[in-house]
């Protein structure tokens, strides 16, 4: 029991003592506490803040949470996107090589078409010209045939005129001097030389229109028309040894006719007569001249310019006869 009150007053005494001292520490640290207080106020006041922060932070962490959260969906919608813009991608380049193909294929056939274009129209331009000349050569043989008629006209007109004209005079002269007119012979053999002169004025015409018929013919079928232009020139020259030698006929008959009409012939007779022999041995050595030209146009008709040539000889003849017996005779 003495224990029991023993221990309950120390217990009482140490309680005092610990609450005397806690006032006594208390009324000492009375300044400190206070200020502990105030501070522990500032830190509540700075702790409401700190959480108020954190719990701005918190909203602002969710709201970006949340953003977070959109920006993976959109970022999965995009992943989907891009691997559906691959898939599209690669088809377009499997269709892209496709249509490379085709075009290849394309450009071929267009290189085939340009090709064959080309061919075509180079056979349609050789066609062309196939066809426009044998539209020419249809052309220039129907100009052809209607030279040839004019041709023809003026062989049986013009010329087969004034040639039988020179040949029936001819004859008329032969005639005429073989019953001693020789006078009427040197008219007719004058007048024949003016008829060859117009047959070679008309085998003139007619050889320019055989040059045009030979132009116009093609040179596969020309060869004949050819051969006949010259044989026309070789006549021009023909007629004009005609029209020479009979023009020295005319000049021989006149020495004739003059001497048998004179009983005696006088000096100034014979020098007429020798002038009119030399002029007679001028046309024939022309005529000998025309002729041999006639031969190098056309040497397959030498048969009749040497029949010419025969008659221009005989005429000479007669002339030096004349000059012998008569002219230079010595009175």
């Amino acid at each position: 029991m003495q224990k029991f009150w023993l221990w309950t007053t120390v217990v009482v005494l140490m309680a005092g003592l610990f609450a005397g001292g806690v006032i006594l520490g208390l009324s000492v640290n009375e300044p400190d506490v206070a200020a502990l207080r105030a501070e522990t106020s500032e830190q509540q006041d700075e702790l409401v803040s700190q959480q108020g922060r954190l719990s701005d932070l918190d909203a602002q962490l969710a709201s970006v949470r949340t953003e977070l959260g959109d920006v993976s969906a959109e970022r999965t919608g995009l992943t989907t996107s891009l691997d559906a813009a691959r898939s599209t991608v690669s088809d377009l380049e499997v269709e892209q090589s496709r249509l490379a193909v085709d075009l290849s294929n394309v450009r071929t056939q267009l290189g085939q078409a340009e090709a064959s274009l080309e061919t075509s129209q180079t056979r349609t331009r050789n066609l062309q010209v196939e066809v426009l000349a044998l539209t020419e050569s249809q052309r220039d043989l129907g100009a052809a045939i209607e030279v040839l008629q004019e041709i023809e006209v003026l062989e049986n007109t013009k010329f087969g005129v004034n040639h039988g004209d020179a040949q029936l005079l001819v004859e008329e002269g032969y005639r005429a001097a073989n019953n001693d007119n020789y006078g009427e012979a040197a008219k007719f053999f004058a007048e024949s030389s003016k008829a060859y002169q117009l047959a070679k004025t008309d085998a003139s015409e007619i050889t320019l229109k055989a040059g045009e018929l030979a132009d116009l013919v093609p040179s596969g079928l020309n060869q004949t028309f050819v051969e006949s232009h010259r044989q026309y020139r070789s006549t021009v020259f023909a007629m004009e040894a005609q029209a020479r030698t009979y023009e020295g006929a005319d000049y021989l008959y006149q020495i004739i006719e003059e001497f048998f009409a004179t009983d005696e012939p006088t000096r100034s007779d014979r020098l007429r007569w020798g002038d009119l022999a030399d002029k007679a041995e001028d046309q024939f050595e022309l005529a000998m001249e025309a002729l041999d030209e006639a031969d190098t146009w056309s040497p397959g008709l030498w048969r009749r310019t040497e029949a010419m040539r025969l008659n221009t000889r005989d005429w000479r003849r007669l002339m030096l006869g004349l000059r012998f017996n008569i002219i230079d005779v010595r009175s």
